[in-house]
């Protein structure tokens, strides 16, 4: 039993002796993996640095190019105003040019011309220039500060596509500030003159004169005081002349020439007091009856606002900018719902014509007057169809775009001018 248990212990010995020689060699098979692995987190520790360094390099190459973009930003900025401004004095020099239709030699020919018609004017009634007041400014200085929010929406928006978008925007809301200095610097210093018998207006494009009778046909306006001024006249030769913006005395033209019309006029065909006093009181029967009649072609200023609409609130959708809400998006969807809202809301007018004058029915109310009760009457934009009736001591009385009947209003119209003295 003894001998048995020396032969396990004896066994036990040589496997622990065969144990102590393997685990050197283990160890030092751990130790080779161990520097093995030190080696590659080295390396890894290597390529790290190298990686950061390629980032750093590669941030202050993105600074660089970012520095640039702003530097071309500043430089497409600077060289859109520049061509703004060219582009202004080049349309106030256009415009100027196309004001004059005579070579040199004609304008020195049209002046002598001119001034030998003097002759024939007769005494002068006065001479008058542009008022320039705050009423002459106001419509530049607004346009100015819609030009400002354009600018405001265009430095706003400096990155990427949405710059461009707002370059057009701005240009789109400068565009009235141009029109106005086109319109009106070539023609601050233009003078009238009024005379008995015509008058004489000097401007960029010379000395033009005009005979009452060489007068052919005048557009004229209503203008504040209930002034009815005359904005430009067509001689009976095919000569326009065109008065400039917030020129005084356009009144004083304006009685002056209906003064020489109405002595046109024969005595036998002149109203008498007699006439005044046997003119109808009432209706009369009943004529005709028309109402508003509209087609799809008269839906397409409706479709066009709706179309700016969409594009203001597109933009503002897309810029999220909170001046683009109200430069871009609320003033077309404002006119939108007015237009589309008259349209609606007159679709139901009624115009009934008796013998001795005519009544229009409204959603509101019912006009009525009689034919010598109208005392001025309006036209639709460049355009020969009645827009409107004033009634004497009453209230105008507008029409339902597409109107029926409008022409039978037509013989009736006249306009009744109460002069109370040229305006100071």
């Amino acid at each position: 039993m003894n001998l048995v248990f020396f032969h396990v212990n004896l066994i036990s010995f040589h496997v622990n002796l065969v144990s102590f020689h393997v685990n050197p060699v283990s160890f030092h098979v751990n130790l080779v993996s161990f520097h093995v692995n030190l080696a590659f987190f080295h390396v890894n520790l290597v390529s790290f640095h190298v990686n950061l360094v390629s980032f750093h390099v590669n941030l202050v190459s993105f600074h660089v190019n970012l520095l640039s973009f702003h530097v071309n930003l500043v430089s497409f900025q600077v060289n859109l105003f520049y061509f703004l401004g060219v582009f202004a004095v080049l349309l106030i020099n256009f415009g100027s040019s196309q004001q004059s239709d005579f070579s040199g030699i004609q304008m020195k020919k049209e002046a002598r011309k001119a001034r030998d018609d003097t002759s024939q004017l007769g005494d002068e009634k006065g001479t008058y220039r542009v008022r320039f007041s705050l009423g002459y400014f106001l419509p530049h200085f607004l346009a100015l500060v819609v030009a400002g929010l354009g600018l405001l929406i265009l430095t706003g928006n400096s990155l990427g596509w949405k710059m461009y978008v707002s370059a057009v925007v701005f240009l789109f809301l400068l565009s009235p500030f141009i029109f106005l200095l086109w319109r009106t610097l070539p023609t601050i210093f233009d003078e009238l003159k009024v005379f008995d018998n015509g008058f004489t207006y000097k401007s960029r494009r010379g000395l033009q004169s005009s005979l009452w009778s060489q007068v052919k046909d005048h557009n004229d306006i209503l203008d504040l005081g209930n002034r009815l001024k005359i904005t430009s006249i067509e001689k009976s030769n095919g000569e326009k002349i065109s008065f400039a913006y917030k020129m005084r005395g356009l009144d004083l033209l304006f009685h002056t020439l209906s003064d020489f019309e109405y002595e046109q006029i024969p005595d036998e065909e002149k109203a008498t007091a007699e006439d005044l006093a046997a003119e109808p009181r009432t209706l009369g029967p009943l004529k005709a009856t028309y109402y508003v009649k509209r087609r799809v072609g008269d839906y397409i200023p409706l479709a066009a606002v709706l179309f700016v609409a969409v594009f203001g609130v597109g933009t503002f959708l897309v810029s999220r900018d909170i001046l683009a809400l109200f430069v871009c998006s609320l003033p077309p969807v404002i006119a939108l719902v007015m237009l589309a809202w008259t349209l609606y809301s007159s679709r139901l007018d009624e115009l009934k014509i008796f013998e001795n004058g005519f009544t229009y029915q409204t959603r509101k109310e019912l006009v009525s007057c009689l034919w010598n009760e109208i005392e001025d009457y309006s036209l639709e934009r460049r355009s020969n169809v009645i827009s409107g009736i004033k009634k004497e001591n009453g209230p105008w009385v507008s029409f339902a775009s597409e109107m029926q009947g409008l022409e039978d209003l037509r013989p009736y119209l006249r306009t009744l001018v109460k002069w109370t003295g040229p305006e100071d």
